[in-house]
């Protein structure tokens, strides 16, 4: 991975997700020098790896479903374009709002 602690907490989101995968940062923070950080900042750390490391999942998982919400109006590379520039917590709530109906959209 070649990144430091400091460097992958200053990594932004989407560029985190792209270089980094989820077994490269559990790795990363089992490495005992990573457990020095102050009780005060483990939180702010923490929250703030923790939207790093789930960015890939919910961004594959929102496809299908913006999908869906647009009725498969937009081709997918425009899906995947909209996912690209929203919040996780966003991604999510895309989710939510297809959960428990059927797919509708015939891929090609």
């Amino acid at each position: 991975m070649g990144l430091s602690f400091h460097d992958l907490v200053e990594l932004p989101v989407r560029e985190a997700a792209r270089r980094v995968t989820c077994r490269e940062f559990f790795e990363f923070l089992r490495k005992p020098e990573h457990g020095l950080v102050l009780a005060k900042d483990r939180e702010a750390c923490l929250r703030n790896l923790r939207e790093k490391i789930s960015r890939r999942f919910f961004r594959s998982w929102a496809l299908e479903p913006l999908m869906e919400l647009t009725h498969c109006r937009l081709p997918i590379l425009c899906c995947e374009m909209i996912t690209e520039n929203l919040s996780n917590e966003d991604l999510y709530n895309i989710c939510l709002a297809t959960a428990g109906q059927s797919s509708r959209c015939q891929r090609a």
